[in-house]
């Protein structure tokens, strides 16, 4: 959720930011959300942030507009333009001054949950080190009259066989994610009840689909999991990774392997499933790297409600959504369910803007075509689907609206200038149409700071 960047004084007035993190001052809850951030960074590299400078006076902006059009400076913004000068800007020192660095990496994968970006990578001149608070993080410590909530849901399989889809659904059922299969019998399998399920919950809620690890090759599970991954159960995609019917849980070398062939084909949300235990067997960082998000099995009591609201996540940051008792019961269902709570962000947004699950789509292929000059946009009107297509690897990514094509150009990804049309001009005759979109990391089409 972007924040309102005046809040009652101008530009520079430093009661812009009456708060204050790794010693510098920012707005109070950009301050608060940096510390969060700062948290999960310490925990994953040992040591704070080094932060260089937040709250940006007049005059001292003023002095790089200067130094800037003088040719002797770095890019700046004109004065009382700034977003220093609203105090939702940093400046960040050694390692997040190299953009290749593991930390640096890291902040890119973690930092949009606590309301961070990296918005000097989207200048004409590169800015590493340059990072601006727009709210919406999932995991802020921010308390935001009318902000989004926890959601809750349930995970299916076989097991339910014969669910009563609309009893259930009257209940606490924000989403639902559905066993696509697995290998833990020895073999690659489709589970019995996915397209049952898949079916009786459609275009209700959100619906995912899940593939428990076992004796399969992960690269083939993968492909067996795609050949059967449903349109209607793909809003996120889960690897099950725990030690079941004699067969041991994945490693992360595997599980990546796993997630790599997937994303060739997929660039939705990508989670990877496991209880506290597991977390802390290995070291998982190379996932959350990847940007995979974790959800976690932690029952607590496990007597039905949620006993264990702060359950350990091992080498992981954070969870994304918790599985919280395997013995839970919704109307018309009384046998045992599995319950789980999700942050705010993960299945809900606020209206106009996008989910975090959009977000990491789009997230996805550009990380995935940060290098490549041409996307391919092709438009199927047979079901009014439209893809960014990357043409080297035959990977592609879900265009919902325009609004995403928008979120994309904020992200460094805008229309090629010798292209002409876009989504709203193309008529419905046309079996399929070509847009060439290109990365590139300068012009700028955000303003710099």
């Amino acid at each position: 959720m972007a924040i309102a960047k005046n809040i009652g004084f101008s530009n520079g007035d430093s009661r812009n930011a009456q708060g204050s993190s790794l010693g510098v001052a920012l707005r109070p809850e950009a301050a608060r959300a940096l510390d969060r951030l700062n948290d999960a960074f310490k925990q994953r590299f040992g040591r704070d942030i080094r932060a260089l400078e937040g709250m940006r006076s007049i005059a001292m902006q003023q002095h790089y507009w200067d130094l800037y059009r003088a040719g002797k400076g770095n890019l700046a913004a004109v004065p009382g333009t700034s977003n220093h000068g609203w105090g939702v800007a940093i400046d960040f020192g050694s390692p997040l001054d190299n953009r290749y660095s593991d930390e640096h990496v890291w902040m890119r994968a973690t930092a949009a949950a606590y309301g961070w970006w990296w918005a000097g990578g989207t200048f004409g001149q590169i800015e590493p080190w340059h990072w601006e608070y727009q709210g919406g993080g999932h995991l802020e410590s921010i308390e935001r009259p009318g902000g989004l909530e926890e959601t809750h849901g349930i995970d299916i399989s076989f097991h339910q066989a014969g669910l009563p889809y609309d009893a259930v659904l009257s209940g606490d059922v924000d989403f639902v994610i559905l066993k696509a299969g697995g290998s833990n019998t020895g073999s690659a399998y489709t589970d019995s009840q996915y397209a049952n399920h898949a079916t009786g919950i459609r275009n209700r809620v959100p619906v995912g689909s899940y593939w428990m690890n076992g004796a399969g090759d992960p690269v083939k599970d993968a492909e067996h999991f795609l050949a059967n991954l449903r349109d209607d159960a793909d809003d996120v995609v889960v690897l099950d990774i725990e030690t079941i019917d004699g067969y041991t849980a994945w490693t992360p070398t595997q599980a990546l392997a796993w997630i790599n062939r997937v994303r060739q084909s997929y660039s939705g949300p990508v989670y990877a499933y496991m209880n506290t235990a597991l977390a802390g067997v290995h070291d998982w960082t190379p996932l959350q790297k990847a940007g995979v998000l974790l959800w976690l099995a932690n029952y607590g009591a496990d007597n039905g409600t949620l006993s264990n609201a702060n359950p350990g996540t091992g080498s992981w940051s954070a969870w994304s959504i918790h599985q919280y008792t395997q013995k839970g019961t919704m109307p018309g269902w009384a046998r045992g369910l599995d319950l789980n709570r999700a942050k705010p962000g993960v299945f809900n947004h606020e209206e106009g803007e996008l989910s975090m699950a959009d977000v990491q789509q789009i997230v996805n292929a550009i990380n995935d075509l940060k290098n490549k000059k041409n996307i391919r946009l092709i438009r199927d009107v047979s079901n009014g689907k439209v893809f960014a297509i990357n043409e080297a690897s035959g990977s592609y990514m879900h265009v919902e609206s325009p609004r995403d094509l928008a979120a994309m150009a904020q992200l460094g990804i805008v229309p090629d200038p010798n292209v002409k049309g876009n989504i709203t001009d193309m008529h419905p005759q046309n079996a399929a149409w070509t847009l060439k979109l290109y990365t590139d990391l300068g012009p700028a089409p955000k303003l710099a700071s």
